[in-house]
């Protein structure tokens, strides 16, 4: 299993509602969550073993969203 997490603009619940069907499909996520309270918007994803985070940062930005590697 991959833990990926990712800084989002993702603001609101509204928005968290276009990213949803797209996530829950993927074949390769396991589980996900967005917290919405948390000021980086922080999307952390549990995926299959051979999955990478350019996967999961492209499927995000193809939404219009900006997803990246969250700094330490």
């Amino acid at each position: 299993m991959e833990l990926f997490i990712l800084k989002t603009n993702i603001q609101n619940q509204e928005k968290l509602k276009s990213v949803k069907p797209l996530l829950n499909q993927h074949p390769l996520l396991i589980k996900w969550s967005i917290d919405l309270e948390d000021i980086d918007r922080v999307l952390r994803v549990e995926a299959q073993h051979n999955t990478k985070e350019t996967e999961i940062v492209r499927l995000i930005r193809r939404l219009g969203f900006k997803c990246e590697d969250l700094d330490d």
